[in-house]
């Protein structure tokens, strides 16, 4: 019905410069656009994930599926088993899917880890994943004050983790696209998705709106 001018002030409590503002606007601007990519590829994995599970279900009992086949699927499905919590959104978690051969998720008791991976021993909490990194590194810059070490570290670990990933993934989904074509003669169905498309985070940051002290 009517407009009425609006004017932004800084909060007095928050001594900020301007430099200061526009990096911390730039650096959540790219946690923003990593999230946006990881979610895609988490999108994408889940489904993949819940079927390759049930193949792995069937493929146990299938007895006119050659050897050579099922390895084929099992050496995938460890690979996805690794690769899933790294997508948990509240740390490292377990990933799902095993092989026909059942191998044992990591995290899980006598499963051992590879470097780098969750589940880092028995009854050893695991590290967070990139996805939880990315989320505490967004959080923090977005706070309004000048993040913590906490929040730089998570913010370093999330650029380089997030991504690496990513490219993870991408490798899994072009081996599965052999792997469907084995499996499709045997009249077992596996939809592999795309590769996910990862962008540079800076190439999207926007100018942010000036406030008026």
């Amino acid at each position: 019905m009517e407009t009425k001018p609006l004017r932004v002030v800084g909060d007095p409590d928050v001594v900020l410069t301007a430099v200061e503002r526009k990096k911390l606007f730039d650096m959540a601007m790219e946690m923003h656009e990593l999230q946006r990519v990881g979610t895609e590829a988490s999108f994408a994995l889940t489904p993949f994930n819940a079927r390759m599970t049930e193949i792995a279900k069937d493929l146990a009992s299938r007895n006119d599926i050659p050897a050579d086949v099922k390895a084929q699927f099992d050496a995938t499905s460890k690979q996805l088993t690794a690769l899933m919590p790294k997508f948990a959104a509240g740390g490292g978690g377990r990933g799902g899917g095993g092989g026909a051969a059942a191998a044992a998720a990591p995290g899980a008791a006598g499963a051992t880890a590879p470097a780098g991976q969750p589940g880092g021993g028995r009854g050893a909490p695991p590290p967070p994943s990139p996805i939880a990194r990315l989320n505490q590194a967004k959080t923090g810059l977005m706070g309004g004050m000048w993040p913590t070490e906490q929040t730089m570290k998570a913010y370093a670990d999330a650029k380089t983790q997030v991504p690496a990933a990513i490219v993870e993934a991408n490798a899994i989904f072009a081996k599965a696209g052999g792997l469907a074509t084995s499996l499709g003669k045997y009249n077992v169905k596996l939809d592999v998705p795309s590769p996910v498309k990862i962008t540079t985070p800076a190439a999207k940051t926007t100018k942010p709106t000036t406030a008026t002290q």
